[in-house]
């Protein structure tokens, strides 16, 4: 009995021994698993904002490489505007020297087609003196074939170097008509074939483009530089466009009309 009492009494001892190294393991073992989640989640809030001061960075440089990009495509928009400004002024230039240079062999040819008008009734002797007189330097012919606003802007700038006054520009009108063009003047009555604006007149109705602007203006719209078309032919051919589709807009609103 005595020994079973102190086997009793050993083995409680061990009992709140073993309980009490348990308790110990355990609250060592929270201990540690805080600190440990502790580390842990600092060294995650560390790496995130890690992560997120990159990515700031990273779309800051994105946004600056942006914008140095788009100044220079502004920058590359305004040398091309630049270019075709002063691709069509040298040409617009050198059209006009052409202009004011008198074309070779007109003089030669005044007599005979006077002549050939006076039979006709197309000009009076008065008119005719005064053609042989004047001379026509420079005085472009039109046979139908070609651009009809080409050919009166380049009869009228003639008209303003020789300083014609009306009925000289009607008789030299009708000394331009060539081929189809002089056909027309037939319909003219001879009593009106010194009035200019008559003469004009008949010539725009066969001639004349304005029933095709809205053709030209929707060509000049969707018109695009071709891939072998050099920069210089997109720049006249956008010129020349803008001319055919706004026949009576001003000169001086053209150029701004090409380059937008």
């Amino acid at each position: 009995l005595e020994n079973s009492t102190a086997l009793e009494s050993k083995l409680l001892e061990n009992s709140t021994a073993l309980e009490s190294k348990l308790s110990e393991n355990v609250s060592s073992l929270k201990a540690e698993l805080l600190e440990n989640s502790t580390t842990l989640e600092n060294k995650l809030s560390e790496k995130l904002e890690e992560y997120s001061n990159n990515l700031t960075t990273k779309v800051t440089t994105l946004e600056n490489n942006f914008s140095s990009l788009k100044d220079e495509v502004s920058g590359l928009e305004d040398k091309v505007t630049a270019t075709i400004e002063a691709r069509m002024n040298e040409r617009l230039r050198v059209l006009e020297e052409r202009i004011a240079q008198p074309e070779a062999g007109n003089s030669s040819t005044t007599p005979l087609i006077t002549q050939t008008l006076n039979e006709e009734g197309g000009c009076t002797g008065t008119s005719a003196q005064v053609i042989t007189q004047t001379g026509h330097n420079g005085l472009p012919t039109f046979d139908g074939k070609m651009s009809w606003e080409g050919f009166k802007t380049l009869f009228e700038t003639a008209a303003q170097i020789n300083k014609w006054p009306s009925v000289t520009k009607a008789s030299m009108l009708c000394l331009s008509l060539r081929g189809d063009a002089l056909e027309v003047l037939q319909t003219v009555p001879v009593a009106e074939r010194r009035e200019f604006n008559e003469v004009i007149k008949r010539l725009e109705m066969r001639f004349g483009h304005q029933h095709m602007e809205q053709l030209y203006r929707s060509q000049l719209k969707n018109r695009i530089q071709k891939p072998a078309e050099s920069l210089q032919e997109f720049a006249a051919d956008i010129a020349r466009l803008v001319r055919k589709a706004y026949p009576s807009v001003p000169d001086d609103v053209y150029e701004s009309l090409a380059i937008d």
